[in-house]
C-alpha cells in the first residue's frame, strides 16, 4: 500500500468507526470498503477515492471542487452512481 493510500484507508476506517457490517477488501488496485455487502468507497493507490453517490445527486456532487465523474481503465466513464475524488493538490480530470 502506498503512503497516500494508507493514510486514506486510516481516515476511512475512522469515519466508519462504529458502523456495523464494514469489511475491507482488495479491489480495482485499491482498498474497497463494503458496508452491509455493498461497495461504498475505494481508496486508490494514488490517494484518490472512488465514491458511490446517489445517481439523483450526481451532477450536484461532481460539480464540487476536487470531484469528477469516475472513470475506469482508459477513460471509460462509469455510471452516474460513481464519482472520483482527487487527493488535495492533485489535478482534477474532466
Amino acid at each position: 500500500m502506498t503512503p497516500e493510500q494508507s493514510q486514506l484507508v486510516d481516515r476511512i476506517h475512522r469515519a466508519l468507526a462504529g458502523e456495523a457490517g464494514v469489511r475491507v477488501v482488495a479491489m480495482f488496485g485499491g482498498r474497497a470498503f463494503m458496508v452491509d455487502h455493498r461497495l461504498l468507497v475505494i481508496a486508490q493507490a494514488s490517494g484518490d477515492l472512488l465514491v458511490r453517490v446517489p445517481p439523483e445527486r450526481f451532477d450536484e456532487l461532481v460539480a464540487r471542487p476536487g470531484m469528477s465523474p469516475a472513470t475506469m481503465g482508459r477513460g471509460r466513464r462509469m455510471s452516474q452512481g460513481w464519482s472520483g475524488r482527487s487527493r488535495p493538490g492533485a489535478p482534477v480530470p474532466h
